[in-house]
């Protein structure tokens, strides 16, 4: 067993490196064998911690770091989708999640509110409903748009029939997409995907029947990932799977009006809860992993 002391000497030796940049070499503390938690994106100090832990107490502080970088990526801005400039315009982009706040009901039946920050990565609108449960899918969506016609180096922004999504970092959203019905599913998100032609300046149409949902059944028993990151001319990516998730045609839950005039104002509530200071939210992340990792001292 690593004793408190030890544990203590990789807490003050994190503490010490967050401050000043230095790193005080540490001898191994344990030979255990070496998992690989790279697919979960946990820097090595994490991982030689996680290594030292009983199999429940690992995936239990596992879920926990997955939580703790959602808060914190969502209150990121994102400048990392190097094709969001290509397919969408920022204009048309804004003004759709005002539209749909308007015009589409989550399953739930609760609105949709946008967030504060138009920058705000993986997640454009959520659900506020306090009834939302599991069943009615994600609350989180995020909404792409493009213009029909568009492509680069022959693909489409996204795709139904081949079933992928093009998306923005990796990092930020991989505990949005990577996760499996076991998962805590509180960070799994859906999307929104809007297709459409512009008759001029200030008019667009949008195609219904080429616009679509992605809302993943979070109550699947299937034993896979609701998503999966590909690259497609050297862009990531996102596959989603048609056998975890519902599709539909955004026809089939809105067919009113849709000639739509971009200069038209909506009186839309926009959503600011969790917009505070991203310095502020880093720093009590840091401190929250600190106690984490003492808590589960006696597990060592």
């Amino acid at each position: 067993m690593i004793s408190q002391d030890e544990v203590k000497k990789i807490l003050l030796d994190d503490m010490l490196f967050s401050i000043t940049g230095i790193r005080i070499p540490l001898r191994p503390v344990r030979n255990v064998p070496k998992v690989n938690y790279n697919e979960h994106l946990l820097s090595p100090r994490s991982e030689m911690l996680l290594d030292l832990l009983t199999p429940i107490s690992k995936e239990k502080l596992r879920k926990q770091f997955m939580m703790d970088d959602m808060e914190v990526i969502f209150m990121e801005e994102d400048d990392t989708d190097p094709l969001y400039s290509y397919f969408e315009s920022t204009e048309i982009g804004v003004y759709m999640e005002f539209w749909i706040c308007h015009n589409i009901r989550c399953q739930c039946g609760g609105k949709f509110m946008k967030y504060i920050n138009v920058n705000k990565p993986i997640v454009d609108i959520r659900c506020v409903n306090p009834a939302h449960k599991i069943e009615h899918g994600p609350k989180y969506y995020q909404i792409k748009t493009t213009l029909s016609g568009s492509v680069y180096n022959n693909y489409t922004y996204f795709n139904s029939k081949k079933q992928y999504i093009f998306v923005g970092s990796k990092r930020k959203g991989y505990y949005a997409h990577y996760l499996k019905p076991t998962d805590n599913l509180e960070t799994l998100i859906g999307y929104m995907c809007i297709e459409y032609d512009k008759i001029n300046d200030t008019t667009i149409k949008i195609n219904l029947d080429k616009s679509f949902i992605v809302s993943p059944n979070m109550l699947s028993k299937i034993d896979d990932y609701f998503y999966k990151y590909i690259t497609l001319s050297g862009n990531d990516a996102v596959l989603y799977n048609i056998n975890m998730c519902n599709i539909y045609t955004l026809r089939q839950i809105y067919n009113d009006n849709n000639i739509i005039n971009t200069t038209h104002k909506y009186d839309t509530i926009i959503y600011d809860k969790d917009d505070i200071k991203l310095a502020i939210k880093l720093f009590n992340k840091y401190y929250k992993y600190k106690l984490k990792y003492m808590a589960l001292k006696n597990n060592l």
